[in-house]
């Protein structure tokens, strides 16, 4: 239970995590001071602040006191950053998160929460910088990917750059369905469709429930002026997500060019 469990927290769904918590965390709080892991306390009083704001307060009083006692000094500071950040004191929370960088260089979450605090300045190079740092201290980690690929991508729009990204993170590992599709929307961008719809087919085949990768391909295939098969793949994607409204636009479009103007009204 570290921080990705924190980032993809859900009240409903993570309901036998929450009671197992208020077991564990009752438990350690009945250990003698001295033996407390305070640090570990912050963090997951992090989970119950989340539900219960008036938690907050433990999560600061431990983190506090792991700082002073040396115990995970760099969570201890992200978690004060987090509080800080919630309610908008938006120095006091990249102080802390800078602080923790200081603390363990290699901190990939507070590299991520410092990237967060730069975009609120507007700040794109520090927010790039601290992204990528993320990224390079744990590749693995799929939410620190997306953060980097969003602002090499829709940011700076570097798509050489994304894709070397890519292919260094996945040179011994195969390509996850949203490698692919990050891979068919920088070569889309690069006009680069036969290749995009490579990707997009792949990722079709290992995410076969999400209409996203069949949309990748209906746009792919129509910029290939096969249009017949786009317009299969975005109907393939309405099936999957009837209510998502570029959808039906992008088949209009299509429809459109096809000069079939009764399908592309309806």
């Amino acid at each position: 239970m570290g921080d990705r469990a924190l980032r993809q927290w859900d009240r409903d769904e993570r309901l036998p995590t929450f009671l197992r918590l208020l077991e564990v965390t009752g438990t350690l709080e009945q250990l003698p001071d001295t033996q407390r892991p305070v640090a570990l306390l912050a963090h997951y009083y992090r989970y119950f602040a989340d539900l219960d704001p008036g938690q907050e307060g433990n999560v600061l009083r431990y983190a506090d006191l792991a700082i002073r006692r040396g115990d995970h000094v760099a969570d201890a500071y992200v978690a004060i950053g987090a509080v800080r950040h919630r309610h908008r004191q938006r120095e006091a929370a990249l102080a802390a998160f800078l602080q923790a960088v200081e603390a363990d260089p290699r901190h990939g979450e507070a590299r991520r929460w410092a990237a967060l605090a730069y975009s609120e300045r507007g700040d794109v190079p520090n927010e790039y910088r601290m992204a990528r740092a993320a990224h390079d201290a744990v590749p693995e980690d799929p939410d620190y990917l997306f953060l980097l690929m969003t602002i090499l991508i829709h940011k700076l729009g570097d798509y050489r750059a994304g894709l070397d990204v890519i292919h260094t993170t996945y040179v011994d590992r195969p390509l996850t369905w949203q490698a692919h599709m990050w891979l068919g929307h920088i070569h889309s961008s690069l006009r680069e469709h036969a290749l995009a719809l490579d990707n997009y087919r792949a990722a079709a085949t290992l995410r076969p429930d999400g209409a996203t990768p069949q949309e990748g391909m209906g746009l792919a295939l129509s910029a290939l002026k096969r249009h017949d098969e786009g317009v299969q793949a975005l109907q393939r994607a309405l099936a999957l997500a009837p209510s998502w409204a570029r959808l039906h636009f992008e088949l209009g479009d299509i429809y459109s060019i096809q000069r079939k103007y009764v399908e592309a009204a309806r």
